[in-house]
Protein backbone atom coordinates (compact mmCIF):
# COMPACT_ATOMS: atom_id res chain seq x y z
CA UNK A 1 0.00 0.00 0.00
CA UNK A 2 2.44 2.20 0.96
CA UNK A 3 4.56 1.77 -2.23
CA UNK A 4 1.44 2.56 -4.69
CA UNK A 5 1.23 5.65 -2.28
CA UNK A 6 4.75 6.77 -2.84
CA UNK A 7 4.25 6.02 -6.99
CA UNK A 8 1.17 7.74 -6.98
CA UNK A 9 2.55 10.74 -5.01
CA UNK A 10 5.65 10.94 -8.07
CA UNK A 11 3.30 10.49 -10.50
CA UNK A 12 1.00 14.32 -9.16
CA UNK A 13 4.70 15.92 -8.47
CA UNK A 14 5.85 15.18 -11.39
CA UNK A 15 2.91 16.34 -13.40
CA UNK A 16 2.94 19.39 -11.26
CA UNK A 17 6.41 20.32 -11.99
CA UNK A 18 5.85 19.64 -15.64
CA UNK A 19 2.79 22.35 -15.63
CA UNK A 20 4.92 24.77 -13.76
CA UNK A 21 8.42 24.31 -15.71
CA UNK A 22 7.26 23.47 -19.02
CA UNK A 23 3.79 25.67 -19.25
CA UNK A 24 2.57 27.42 -21.76
CA UNK A 25 2.77 23.97 -23.56
CA UNK A 26 3.16 24.17 -27.42
CA UNK A 27 3.03 22.36 -30.42
CA UNK A 28 4.04 23.04 -33.76
CA UNK A 29 3.01 22.40 -37.80
CA UNK A 30 5.44 23.55 -40.14
CA UNK A 31 7.46 26.84 -38.75
CA UNK A 32 4.56 27.39 -36.68
CA UNK A 33 4.91 27.14 -32.87
CA UNK A 34 0.95 26.84 -32.01
CA UNK A 35 0.06 27.85 -28.20
CA UNK A 36 -2.71 28.83 -26.29
CA UNK A 37 -4.03 31.84 -23.71
CA UNK A 38 -7.02 32.28 -21.71
CA UNK A 39 -9.04 33.45 -24.89
CA UNK A 40 -7.49 32.46 -28.24
CA UNK A 41 -5.14 30.52 -30.13
CA UNK A 42 -2.24 32.06 -31.59
CA UNK A 43 0.31 30.32 -34.30
CA UNK A 44 3.71 32.35 -33.93
CA UNK A 45 6.28 32.36 -37.09
CA UNK A 46 9.54 31.11 -35.72
CA UNK A 47 11.36 32.52 -38.85
CA UNK A 48 10.06 35.89 -37.50
CA UNK A 49 9.25 35.62 -33.98
CA UNK A 50 6.40 37.71 -32.45
CA UNK A 51 4.40 37.62 -35.89
CA UNK A 52 1.16 35.89 -34.57
CA UNK A 53 -1.78 34.31 -36.73
CA UNK A 54 -4.45 34.45 -33.96
CA UNK A 55 -8.19 32.70 -33.40
CA UNK A 56 -9.90 34.94 -31.19
CA UNK A 57 -12.95 34.98 -28.91
CA UNK A 58 -12.65 38.93 -28.82
CA UNK A 59 -13.03 38.63 -32.57
CA UNK A 60 -15.41 35.99 -32.87
CA UNK A 61 -18.99 35.85 -32.08
CA UNK A 62 -22.44 33.84 -31.95
CA UNK A 63 -25.04 34.47 -34.48
CA UNK A 64 -28.73 33.39 -33.09
CA UNK A 65 -31.95 32.97 -34.57
CA UNK A 66 -32.93 36.45 -35.22
CA UNK A 67 -29.66 37.38 -37.16
CA UNK A 68 -28.51 38.98 -34.41
CA UNK A 69 -24.37 38.37 -33.49
CA UNK A 70 -22.88 38.94 -29.73
CA UNK A 71 -19.16 38.96 -28.97
CA UNK A 72 -17.76 35.77 -27.84
CA UNK A 73 -15.98 38.03 -24.95
CA UNK A 74 -16.02 41.78 -24.71
CA UNK A 75 -12.69 43.62 -24.25
CA UNK A 76 -14.91 46.04 -22.52
CA UNK A 77 -15.52 44.22 -19.27
CA UNK A 78 -14.25 40.71 -19.39
CA UNK A 79 -11.80 39.72 -16.44
CA UNK A 80 -9.69 37.13 -16.52
CA UNK A 81 -11.04 34.60 -13.82
CA UNK A 82 -9.44 30.98 -14.97
CA UNK A 83 -6.94 29.24 -12.36
CA UNK A 84 -4.34 26.97 -11.62
CA UNK A 85 -7.31 24.22 -12.09
CA UNK A 86 -8.21 25.90 -15.76
CA UNK A 87 -4.09 25.52 -16.70
CA UNK A 88 -4.07 21.76 -15.19
CA UNK A 89 -6.78 20.42 -17.80
CA UNK A 90 -5.15 22.77 -20.93
CA UNK A 91 -2.01 20.87 -20.10
CA UNK A 92 -4.00 17.37 -19.62
CA UNK A 93 -5.04 17.93 -22.33
CA UNK A 94 -2.13 18.34 -24.44
CA UNK A 95 -0.39 15.24 -23.09
CA UNK A 96 -3.82 13.57 -23.45
CA UNK A 97 -4.34 14.21 -27.02
CA UNK A 98 -1.35 16.42 -28.20
CA UNK A 99 -3.36 19.29 -28.91
CA UNK A 100 -3.27 23.14 -27.03
CA UNK A 101 -6.85 24.59 -25.56
CA UNK A 102 -8.07 27.51 -23.81
CA UNK A 103 -9.42 27.56 -20.38
CA UNK A 104 -13.89 27.38 -20.80
CA UNK A 105 -15.20 30.88 -20.23
CA UNK A 106 -18.82 31.92 -19.53
CA UNK A 107 -19.37 35.39 -20.35
CA UNK A 108 -22.15 37.31 -20.83
CA UNK A 109 -24.07 33.59 -21.10
CA UNK A 110 -22.09 32.67 -23.18
CA UNK A 111 -19.85 29.77 -22.97
CA UNK A 112 -16.94 29.06 -24.80
CA UNK A 113 -13.62 26.85 -25.34
CA UNK A 114 -11.37 26.52 -28.37
CA UNK A 115 -8.98 23.63 -28.93
CA UNK A 116 -6.46 22.96 -31.79
CA UNK A 117 -4.43 20.16 -32.87
CA UNK A 118 -2.50 19.20 -35.76
CA UNK A 119 -3.48 16.23 -38.40
CA UNK A 120 -0.80 15.58 -41.17
CA UNK A 121 0.39 19.36 -42.84
CA UNK A 122 -2.91 21.02 -41.22
CA UNK A 123 -3.88 22.98 -37.91
CA UNK A 124 -7.32 22.74 -36.98
CA UNK A 125 -8.92 25.04 -34.49
CA UNK A 126 -12.02 23.58 -33.10
CA UNK A 127 -14.22 26.33 -31.66
CA UNK A 128 -16.78 24.84 -29.11
CA UNK A 129 -19.71 27.42 -28.08
CA UNK A 130 -22.86 27.41 -25.97
CA UNK A 131 -25.53 29.58 -24.74
CA UNK A 132 -27.49 29.42 -21.59
CA UNK A 133 -30.73 30.18 -22.81
CA UNK A 134 -31.05 31.51 -26.42
CA UNK A 135 -30.45 29.32 -29.30
CA UNK A 136 -27.08 29.45 -31.77
CA UNK A 137 -27.55 29.15 -35.53
CA UNK A 138 -24.01 29.67 -36.23
CA UNK A 139 -20.38 31.49 -35.53
CA UNK A 140 -18.88 34.64 -36.88
CA UNK A 141 -15.62 32.73 -36.82
CA UNK A 142 -12.45 34.90 -37.63
CA UNK A 143 -8.83 34.80 -38.14
CA UNK A 144 -6.18 37.49 -37.52
CA UNK A 145 -2.78 38.02 -39.83
CA UNK A 146 -0.15 40.19 -39.88
CA UNK A 147 -0.53 43.50 -41.96
CA UNK A 148 1.61 42.71 -44.42
CA UNK A 149 0.35 39.42 -45.21
CA UNK A 150 -0.31 39.16 -48.90
CA UNK A 151 -3.48 37.52 -49.59
CA UNK A 152 -5.05 35.60 -52.71
CA UNK A 153 -8.66 34.25 -53.48
CA UNK A 154 -8.76 31.32 -56.06
CA UNK A 155 -5.87 31.29 -57.25
CA UNK A 156 -6.27 34.55 -59.36
CA UNK A 157 -7.22 37.27 -57.23
CA UNK A 158 -4.55 39.43 -54.84
CA UNK A 159 -6.85 41.54 -52.20
CA UNK A 160 -4.00 44.57 -51.01
CA UNK A 161 -6.08 47.34 -49.88
CA UNK A 162 -8.51 46.53 -46.69
CA UNK A 163 -10.71 49.20 -45.29
CA UNK A 164 -9.70 50.26 -41.48
CA UNK A 165 -13.19 49.70 -39.24
CA UNK A 166 -15.28 46.85 -39.52
CA UNK A 167 -18.27 48.48 -40.38
CA UNK A 168 -16.62 48.99 -43.76
CA UNK A 169 -15.84 45.50 -44.54
CA UNK A 170 -14.61 44.41 -47.96
CA UNK A 171 -17.45 41.04 -48.91
CA UNK A 172 -16.96 38.77 -51.44
CA UNK A 173 -18.24 35.35 -52.28
CA UNK A 174 -17.88 32.40 -54.28
CA UNK A 175 -14.60 31.87 -52.92
CA UNK A 176 -13.12 27.90 -52.88
CA UNK A 177 -9.95 28.67 -51.13
CA UNK A 178 -7.44 31.45 -49.60
CA UNK A 179 -4.10 31.88 -49.41
CA UNK A 180 -2.20 33.50 -47.20
CA UNK A 181 1.81 34.51 -47.31
CA UNK A 182 3.07 35.40 -44.10
CA UNK A 183 6.69 37.26 -44.43
CA UNK A 184 9.84 35.22 -43.96
CA UNK A 185 7.90 32.24 -43.90
CA UNK A 186 8.98 29.15 -46.18
CA UNK A 187 5.21 27.69 -46.38
CA UNK A 188 2.31 29.67 -47.31
CA UNK A 189 -1.11 29.22 -45.09
CA UNK A 190 -4.29 27.95 -47.21
CA UNK A 191 -8.18 28.02 -46.10
CA UNK A 192 -10.32 25.99 -47.78
CA UNK A 193 -14.24 27.07 -48.07
CA UNK A 194 -17.33 26.36 -49.33
CA UNK A 195 -18.34 28.69 -52.22
CA UNK A 196 -21.63 29.82 -50.54
CA UNK A 197 -19.95 31.21 -47.42
CA UNK A 198 -19.18 34.83 -48.03
CA UNK A 199 -16.06 36.07 -46.58
CA UNK A 200 -14.88 39.59 -44.95
CA UNK A 201 -11.70 41.38 -44.82
CA UNK A 202 -11.18 44.30 -43.03
CA UNK A 203 -8.20 46.27 -40.77
CA UNK A 204 -7.71 46.13 -37.26
CA UNK A 205 -5.04 47.31 -35.14
CA UNK A 206 -4.07 43.95 -34.71
CA UNK A 207 -3.89 43.51 -38.22
CA UNK A 208 -6.02 41.93 -41.48
CA UNK A 209 -9.10 40.39 -40.15
CA UNK A 210 -10.20 36.98 -42.38
CA UNK A 211 -14.37 36.74 -41.32
CA UNK A 212 -16.52 34.19 -41.95
CA UNK A 213 -19.68 32.83 -40.96
CA UNK A 214 -20.79 29.21 -40.53
CA UNK A 215 -24.13 28.01 -39.50
CA UNK A 216 -24.80 24.97 -37.41
CA UNK A 217 -27.48 21.93 -38.03
CA UNK A 218 -29.61 22.43 -35.09
CA UNK A 219 -31.96 20.33 -35.30
CA UNK A 220 -30.51 17.96 -32.35
CA UNK A 221 -28.88 20.61 -30.36
CA UNK A 222 -31.33 22.78 -27.58
CA UNK A 223 -30.04 26.17 -25.88
CA UNK A 224 -27.08 25.13 -23.02
CA UNK A 225 -26.01 22.42 -25.23
CA UNK A 226 -22.56 22.85 -27.23
CA UNK A 227 -22.09 23.61 -30.73
CA UNK A 228 -18.37 23.32 -32.56
CA UNK A 229 -16.89 24.26 -35.79
CA UNK A 230 -13.98 23.15 -37.07
CA UNK A 231 -11.73 25.94 -38.56
CA UNK A 232 -8.58 23.89 -41.16
CA UNK A 233 -5.48 25.66 -41.74
CA UNK A 234 -3.34 23.75 -44.63
CA UNK A 235 0.47 24.49 -44.97
CA UNK A 236 1.18 24.07 -48.72
CA UNK A 237 4.39 25.22 -50.57
CA UNK A 238 3.05 28.16 -53.32
CA UNK A 239 4.91 29.86 -55.67
CA UNK A 240 3.43 33.51 -56.20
Amino acid sequence: MLRKLLFWGLIVVSYISVIFLYDPLSIFVGPFRVSSSVTNVAMENTYQPGQYITASMYDDAVVFADGTEQKIISGDSFSNGSSWIDAAISDMWYFLFRSVRTPEISYNNVSSYYVAHVENDSLNITRSVSHMSRDIVGIRRTLVVPNSSRILINNTKEIRDFPVAENKRYITDGIEQIVIFVPESPLALQLPLDTDVPVAFFSSDAGIVIASTIYFDNTKILPSQWHTDTQQIKLVHYEF
